[in-house]
């Protein structure tokens, strides 16, 4: 596996598919994936993401919006079991399991919820009670 860093993009590229950050202080940080096969990515892939938005000095929604959107690639293919829930593997801080994912991603829409207004922040909000995990009474 293979890291490229720099101020403002970081990439990791793993076998076939490489997860690209992008972000700079006026446009909204990105991960895109490319792959020459298409797969899913995998639990490689998804920590090397992790570490490298770890590594970025991102704050507010730049952040958020990344950490959305790794946790939530994470919790699908873990409830679509494209992958297997581990709790010894950590994605942004949370355990590869499908209530910590759950939670995480809860916080990171309540987050971008704070600074959001008018429609969007309810969206966020309605969207942050979907995923949020189910208790029982």
């Amino acid at each position: 596996m293979s890291d490229r860093r720099d101020k403002w993009t970081n990439q990791t590229t793993a076998g076939t598919s490489k997860i690209s950050i992008r972000a700079s202080p006026k446009t909204t940080g990105s991960v895109t994936r490319e792959t020459s096969d298409r797969s899913a990515p995998g639990t490689q892939e998804l920590k090397a993401t992790s570490v490298a938005i770890e590594a970025l000095t991102l704050e507010g929604s730049d952040r958020y919006r990344l950490t959305k959107q790794v946790l939530e690639t994470a919790l699908n293919l873990l409830t679509s079991r494209q992958l297997q829930a581990a709790a010894d593997l950590t994605i942004l801080g949370r355990p590869l399991e499908e209530v910590h994912l759950r939670k995480g991603l809860e916080k990171a829409l309540r987050d971008m919820a704070h600074l959001a207004t008018g429609d969007e922040k309810i969206s966020l909000v309605n969207q942050a009670n979907r995923v949020r995990p189910r208790t029982l009474i």
